[in-house]
């Protein structure tokens, strides 16, 4: 599926329809340069799932934030700063992804070409021009 986002809000509202097909458990990559809207799409997701939005905030410093929403969690990585595979055993992601309750949301997932491949999604966002976005979702 591909859609053209014209600003935050639309970027945000596509990531709750998006949510809506979600069983958990999921891997949901996203993928997309500096500033392309990842966080605001991890932030629909959250919406679209029961959470609140305004909670969510870029895990980039922290690596992961968990947000416990109706019976699950949506776990919410950001792995910018994260140089190789081994690293990734240190944030605690291999366990997220055995969680059956979780939602497991990652942030530059295309760092690790095996992480990438084990996605149940891809979200991809590019620019188009200021303030819009290509958004693609590949199952």
């Amino acid at each position: 599926m591909r859609v053209l986002s014209n600003s935050l809000g639309e970027t945000k509202i596509v990531a709750e329809r998006f949510s809506k097909s979600l069983k958990r458990p999921s891997l949901v990559g996203l993928v997309g340069d500096l500033g392309a809207g990842k966080t605001v799409f991890a932030k629909g997701i959250v919406s679209g799932l029961g959470g609140n939005s305004e909670e969510v905030s870029s895990p980039t410093f922290a690596l992961l934030n968990v947000y416990e929403i109706g019976g699950g969690r949506v776990c919410h990585f950001d792995l910018y700063r994260l140089k190789d595979e081994n690293e990734l055993l240190f944030v605690g992601l291999y366990d997220m992804l055995e969680d059956p309750r979780a939602i497991v949301v990652i942030e530059w997932i295309d760092k690790f070409k095996n992480l990438r491949s084990q996605a149940d999604y891809i979200v991809s966002i590019s620019h188009i021009s200021e303030g819009s976005r290509g958004i693609e979702i590949i199952p």
